[in-house]
């Protein structure tokens, strides 16, 4: 799959932020678990700073395990590849 990235005057690099919450949906439920109901939210500060919050909604606290920090490394890997940038917050959120 190819991302096309553009550069505003400025030459930051300007993306969707749909796309983004795609990939990290899409690599997670490949990667981590196809059955995570999960929301993925991404805020950018001054066009360079990159923050993503993973939100995961839990039926079943009792039977629920999962690595946060496997989820949180997965992330910043992926978008530091994918788009080249470092995000400066990336966090797990259990509802």
């Amino acid at each position: 799959m190819y991302i096309t990235l553009e550069k505003n005057s400025l030459g930051d690099i300007q993306i969707e932020d749909q796309l983004i919450k795609k990939i990290i949906h899409k690599d997670i439920k490949s990667n981590i678990d196809e059955t995570l109901n999960l929301d993925v939210r991404v805020v950018w500060e001054h066009e360079t700073t990159l923050f993503i919050n993973i939100v995961i909604n839990i039926e079943d606290r009792n039977n629920f395990s999962i690595d946060q920090n496997k989820i949180i490394n997965s992330t910043y890997e992926l978008i530091k590849k994918t788009i080249g940038i470092q995000p400066k917050t990336v966090s797990v959120s259990f509802v």
